[in-house]
């Protein structure tokens, strides 16, 4: 499920409809980092808050991650 997220191909809500459990997107980000999986795809305006929001919980995720 992790690496169809990656692709864009299934959304949080999916992998938590899937697995029964609520599922964050900071938890999310932090396993595609520590998999070494790449985000998914955004199709929009790199400076619209979604994007800026997505770099910001990325960022704190590596930073958490490489803490550990």
């Amino acid at each position: 499920m992790l690496e169809a997220f990656s692709r864009g191909e299934i959304t949080r809500k999916d992998i938590e409809d899937q697995t029964g459990e609520a599922v964050s997107f900071a938890a999310l980000l932090t396993q595609l980092h520590r998999h070494h999986l790449p985000l998914p795809r955004v199709r929009s305006d790199p400076q619209s808050p979604g994007v800026q929001l997505i770099k910001r919980l990325t960022e704190r995720a590596m930073r958490r991650a490489t803490d550990n």
